[in-house]
């Protein structure tokens, strides 16, 4: 099966609505930058949907994840 190029197209736009949808979402990844975080950082994520408690869980960033991210970047 071959590389289907409208598959980067959805992508690119949905970046693009989520960027214009949520743009204090983007300016913090860009002013933490994401891809620059050191070993022992610690993510943390909670979802809470409406009418129920907030589920948070956390990850602790080690050698292997940041080497990971790193290579993302270049």
């Amino acid at each position: 099966m071959g590389f289907d190029p409208t598959i980067m197209f959805k992508f690119n736009e949905m970046k693009k609505r989520f960027q214009k949808d949520h743009p204090k979402v983007v300016q913090f990844f860009e002013h933490e930058s994401f891809l620059d975080l050191p070993e022992g950082t610690v993510i943390e994520l909670t979802i809470t949907r409406p009418g129920e408690s907030p589920v948070s869980t956390n990850l602790k960033l080690n050698a292997e994840d940041v080497r990971d991210l790193q290579s993302v970047r270049h």
